[in-house]
């Protein structure tokens, strides 16, 4: 089938049968907390952030100084572990993570991003989700040019993470299923959110969550790839995916791989 093709949308796992990580194998991510989709996370082995003080009157450093109009702070507060000072406020916090981010998403990534065509908002947005699809380490930079090779053809992301970000806009579905709601059903893939890449081509308008530095990496250097498709492999069971070409090698590896 040709790339952009309409008949199932050409996404990343076909919606007709559903073996994407969140409906046939959560992924310890798919099945993370309930809470704000920016929770700080690491790597256990990770060092801690030491806090030190803004420069005096530095309120929102760097990136954040530039949001898009109608854009939060959704993105642009770097995930780690902080040690701070007793006494410290939350916008001490906010204002340092913001900061941080500024640091870790250095001029060269920044750089790299642009030379393939994103400023900073958009590289942060799609490192979102490949923070939210992937799961191996390695498979971050094949991932993130997976969705390159989607975005130059003017095609749909098909992420389910941004399907399961639209869903949880709505307070109610949050309290019932958690931000990452792991069983998408039909409705929820026809949100008519602008965040639903599942619906509309191209980027959302803005990140889903908050991307570690190793997702960031993958956007600014991802994988040179003719792979446009990839499925969780459920037969694994560990977070891998299966790569394809083309749409006929996708759905022969939803049969093969997309349930246990």
């Amino acid at each position: 089938m040709p790339r952009g093709a309409s008949a199932p949308p050409s996404s990343t796992c076909s919606p007709s049968k559903r073996p994407c990580r969140s409906s046939a194998s959560p992924s310890p991510k798919a099945s993370a907390s309930r809470r704000w989709p920016c929770s700080p996370s690491r790597p256990a082995s990770a060092p801690a952030t030491s806090f030190s003080p803004p420069s005096p009157g530095l309120s929102s450093p760097g990136l954040a100084e530039h949001l898009p109009p109608g854009a939060d702070l959704r993105g642009y507060l770097f995930p780690d572990t902080y040690i701070m000072p007793v006494g410290s406020t939350m916008d001490d916090l906010v204002a340092y993570m913001i900061r941080t981010l500024d640091e870790r998403f250095t001029p060269e990534l920044r750089a790299a991003a642009a030379a393939r065509g994103l400023n900073p908002h958009q590289a942060l947005t799609l490192a979102s989700i490949v923070e939210r699809e992937a799961v191996l380490p390695a498979e971050r930079p094949l991932i993130a040019g997976v969705f390159y090779n989607r975005l130059a053809a003017g095609d749909r992301l098909g992420a389910d993470p941004t399907v399961q970000f639209a869903v949880a806009l709505d307070p109610a579905s949050v309290q019932r299923y958690g931000w990452w709601k792991k069983e998408l059903t039909i409705i929820d893939l026809e949100n008519p959110s602008p965040y639903n890449t599942r619906l509309f081509p191209g980027l959302p308008p803005g990140p889903i969550a908050c991307p570690g530095l190793a997702s960031i990496e993958a956007v600014a250097y991802p994988t040179d790839t003719d792979y446009y498709y990839f499925v969780a492999d459920a037969k694994k069971g560990d977070g891998s995916h299966v790569f394809a070409v083309t749409f006929a090698e996708h759905e022969r590896n939803i049969a093969l791989y997309g349930a246990p």
